[in-house]
């Protein structure tokens, strides 16, 4: 099978990052979390346009080097790689030094890496270039826009609690996706695509 994988909110936590960064940054100017359901920063502390692209500004380059692998990612990669399965990175991330560089640090295999972003900002796109057989990602947005087309896995998180549609599997970590893609998608030519 040939799987999708973000990378924000799937295999980097950036709900540790926000605990363990964002939360102090905006807290030392005064601004609390207004809304803990969002995945938009801005949301969140309910910020002017200003301040969200002057935190984005500081904060990016921390953000992309230090950010921690989710639990058991690593691990279930390998294992999916060695039951035969391809690992697609399809991220709205750019595709920079950086972001490899931080793949590579942590161990993370993957196939092939696309960026949304090349690809008029449309994983979709990058799902039928890759012929994704499944797609995991955690962004409410996205998991809308794929799962009529793919099953997609979402990666529980706060903001997307609610989400509750068709088409979709939901994991707390990656020992349930590995679950869900050993029980569920263990033949391919069961897994309902329409591109």
């Amino acid at each position: 099978m040939n799987i999708g994988v973000d990378i924000d909110g799937v295999l980097a936590d950036n709900n540790k990052f926000i605990v363990d960064h964002t939360i102090k940054y905006f807290a030392d100017r005064g601004k609390p979390i207004v809304n803990a359901k969002s995945y938009s920063i801005k949301e969140m502390f309910g910020l002017s346009e200003k301040d969200a692209s002057d935190y984005f500004r500081i904060s990016a380059s921390n953000y992309i080097n230090n950010i921690d692998v989710m639990q058991d990612a690593k691990d279930v990669i390998e294992k999916l790689k060695k039951d035969g399965h391809k690992i697609i990175i399809n991220t709205a991330r750019p595709l920079t030094s950086e972001t490899l560089e931080w793949l590579k640090h942590h161990g993370i295999m993957y196939d092939e890496f696309a960026s949304s972003r090349h690809y008029n900002g449309c994983k979709l796109v990058v799902a039928k270039k890759y012929a994704l057989d499944v797609h995991i990602d955690d962004a409410v947005d996205e998991i809308k826009l794929l799962s009529p087309r793919i099953p997609v896995i979402i990666f529980d998180t706060p903001y997307n609690t609610d989400v509750n549609i068709n088409n979709t599997y939901r994991a707390r970590n990656w020992n349930d996706i590995y679950k869900i893609i050993s029980e569920e998608f263990n033949n391919v030519r069961n897994v309902p695509k329409i591109y």
